[in-house]
């Protein structure tokens, strides 16, 4: 990740891929949301169909918001750990209800965004997860040498 980082390559961080994104920049994670925080939505969602919805995510940073072409989504939910303190050059552009961090992007990068859920399992499904991918491979395009 820091490699990647400092190379100011596109980078779509995916669930521990978010929490990986953070530490990376020096921040720290809930160790066990449903110890810690409480258990007002259930992130760990294994009863649902891997594609299916747990919960929703408001949006509120304007790169995601643009990509998704929304400011609120329905997201599918495996984790049971999230950022805490956000890491240096991160910033909070999305919360579910319960007020988990579900998106972050790093503004000083190219294009960095880091979602909470996996939309690779539910792009099939929902247009705006197929919209991260786009985004992305747009943006890996954009950035080739």
């Amino acid at each position: 990740m820091q490699e990647a980082l400092r190379l100011n390559k596109p980078v779509l961080a995916i669930c521990r891929g978010m929490q990986i994104l953070n530490v990376a920049m020096g921040g720290t994670l809930i160790q066990d949301i449903l110890e810690l925080w409480g258990g007002s939505i259930k992130h760990f969602r294994e009863e649902l169909p891997e594609h299916m919805p747990a919960h929703t995510v408001d949006l509120c940073g304007e790169k995601i918001t643009e990509i998704m072409g929304k400011e609120k989504i329905d997201v599918n939910s495996f984790h049971h750990q999230a950022i805490d303190r956000l890491g240096t050059g991160l910033l909070c552009t999305g919360i579910s209800p319960d007020k988990i961090i579900e998106t972050v992007e790093a503004p000083g990068y190219f294009w960095v965004i880091g979602v909470q859920w996996h939309p690779e399992l539910m792009f099939n499904y929902f247009e705006e997860q197929h919209n991260l991918f786009k985004s992305l491979v747009t943006k890996c395009l954009e950035n080739m040498p």
